[in-house]
């Protein structure tokens, strides 16, 4: 079970400038995917406790993030499967890694990492 309550991931994620994409390609693939920071903002404050899936602990790091899948209303109105790694910044930041979004939109426009 996540460390932080989902509660308090939700009212972070209220304001979209908490959010922040770890790394370019994971920029990359949102933008491929048509969603904006608004968007993934969006869909972490619609994640559910039931949509926990596990905890990941880097050693090299000491970094552990929690992942959730769930669904997300895309930009182009259908509904994506998401798989969402988050952990808390030191400064009340949401850190995101979209490691996995299962998407049909997705895989029609042939754009798989």
């Amino acid at each position: 079970m996540p460390f932080y309550s989902l509660e308090t991931i939700h009212e972070l994620a209220k304001d979209e400038n908490k959010i922040i994409l770890l790394g370019r390609k994971v920029e990359i693939y949102v933008a491929n995917l048509g969603y904006f920071k608004a968007d993934v903002a969006d869909c972490i404050k619609k994640l559910w406790p039931s949509d926990f899936h596990k905890t990941i602990h880097y050693e090299d790091t000491k970094l552990t993030f929690y992942v959730y899948k769930g669904q997300c209303l895309s930009p182009s109105g259908e509904y994506d499967e998401v798989y969402i790694k988050l952990k808390l910044g030191y400064k009340g930041e949401i850190c995101v890694e979209i490691g996995v979004i299962l998407t049909n939109n997705f895989v029609k426009r042939g754009n798989l990492l």
